[in-house]
C-alpha cells in the first residue's frame, strides 16, 4: 500500500461510516460512527509492511510498568517492538469530536510521562516483557522513518 492508498483508504472508512450497518426505511443516522479501531488496524498493517522482519506491532494492547508510585498501566493504540525492546509507542487521533479542546492537555500529560517510562520494563498479557530504551532517540528515529514513509 501507498501512502496515497493509505489515505484513500482512510477516507472510505469515514465515507462509510455515514452510511447505517443496518439500514431500513424509517432509520437516519445522523453522526457518523468512529473509525479509530479500523485505522489503527489500518496504519498498523502500512508500517509493518514497511519495517524489518524482526518487528512486531501490537495494536490496542495494554502494558503495565512499576515505579515509585505504583503501577502504571497505558493503553496505546500502536506498541511497536523489536526483539524485547519497544522502540515506538503510537497514540493515534481520530475522531476527535467534543474532546477536542482536550486534545493540547493530552499531548501536555504525555510529553511528562514518557520520561518516567524510559528505561522501564513492561509487561503484558502472558509472559510478555519489553524494555523501553533509556533515551528518546531511538523513539525518535522510529517515528522520523515512519513519518517519512506516510507522506
Amino acid at each position: 500500500m501507498t501512502p496515497h492508498e493509505l489515505i484513500r483508504e482512510i477516507i472510505s472508512l469515514y465515507h462509510s461510516a455515514r452510511i447505517l450497518l443496518y439500514p431500513h426505511e424509517r432509520l437516519f443516522r445522523g453522526e457518523s460512527r468512529p473509525i479509530a479501531s479500523q485505522t489503527e488496524d489500518l496504519f498498523a498493517r502500512y508500517l509493518i509492511d514497511r519495517l524489518p522482519n524482526d518487528v512486531v506491532i501490537y495494536v490496542n494492547q495494554t502494558i503495565t510498568t512499576v515505579n515509585n508510585n505504583g503501577r502504571i498501566r497505558i493503553k496505546p493504540d500502536l506498541i511497536v517492538t523489536r526483539g524485547q525492546s519497544i522502540t515506538a509507542i503510537l497514540d493515534l487521533k481520530m475522531d476527535l469530536g467534543y474532546r477536542r479542546n482536550e486534545f493540547p492537555d493530552f499531548w501536555l500529560n504525555a510529553d511528562q510521562l514518557i520520561p518516567s517510562l524510559r528505561n522501564k520494563t513492561f509487561s503484558m498479557w502472558g509472559e510478555n516483557r519489553f524494555h523501553t530504551p533509556a533515551t528518546r532517540a531511538h523513539f525518535w528515529l522510529w517515528c522520523a522513518a515512519i513519518l517519512r514513509s506516510c507522506f
